[in-house]
């Protein structure tokens, strides 16, 4: 290869790459936007980079996501205690917010929880069968379960796990 020729693929070269990074630079977002959604069936959170124009996008696909969930979930009732019972896990599972101050502090748990129900369709008993390692997560939990009616007969037991986990 003469010098002639080096020159011209190395101005092309470096022309190709300074074009694919002024695009790169065009369409990459500006700042981290953070997308924290209420109804996770594993209450995780995800950090996602998008720019504007995607961003109803993506909301309007996690919105078909869960709707598919919940209609996968509705049409497993084939057993009826069964599926009532999955049915109201999952409800009350969505119900539980990622409380703000363990997020900003990065805590994280794994947590599991039995409940009887009593009279009135309320709770009559919690009890953690896999305690989470940090308080607030339980507080946050029995806040939720405090006040929840259920759709379920009298003396019936759940167990409830929670995954209070931040994707990375």
């Amino acid at each position: 290869m003469n010098f002639l020729k080096s020159v011209v693929l190395s101005i092309v070269i470096h022309f190709s790459l300074i074009i694919t990074m002024v695009y790169a630079s065009i369409n990459y977002p500006k700042d981290l936007e953070i997308l924290i959604q209420k109804g996770s069936a594993r209450n995780t959170f995800s950090f996602y980079f998008t720019s504007s124009a995607k961003k109803s996008n993506k909301l309007k696909s996690k919105q078909k996501e869960e709707a598919s969930e919940t209609k996968e979930a509705t049409e497993s009732k084939k057993v009826e205690v069964v599926g009532s019972v999955e049915e109201e896990i999952l409800k009350v599972k969505k119900q539980i917010s990622y409380p703000p101050d363990a997020l900003e502090q990065g805590l994280e748990s794994e947590c599991e929880w039995k409940v009887k129900i009593g009279k009135n369709k309320k709770v009559e008993t919690v009890e953690a069968i896999k305690p989470c390692k940090h308080r607030i997560f339980d507080k946050e939990f029995r806040k939720v379960i405090q006040n929840w009616e259920f759709n379920l007969p009298e003396g019936s037991e759940l167990k409830i796990p929670v995954s209070f986990v931040i994707e990375r």
